[in-house]
């Protein structure tokens, strides 16, 4: 969770998994929708409620309300 820039509401599990209502990144850290994305699925991260991020083109992007299935 180093890599987080800006987060509102952490949550830190003992499984080691996290949620947060929102995180924001700067454009200056590459792609990083891909990584929430992936780690969303795998269980890593179990609620993000607006990820700010930006894609591999370097587009800016938001995701609202990324939820893990692990974790339903």
């Amino acid at each position: 969770m180093s890599e987080i820039i800006n987060a509102s509401s952490l949550t830190q599990y003992s499984d080691g998994s996290y949620s947060a209502m929102s995180i924001k990144h700067s454009r200056d850290q590459g792609n990083t929708c891909s990584k929430y994305i992936d780690d969303v699925k795998n269980g890593k991260v179990r609620f993000i409620g607006e990820l700010h991020c930006f894609d591999e083109k370097g587009e800016y992007k938001i995701f609202r309300n990324l939820k893990s299935e692990k974790f339903n």
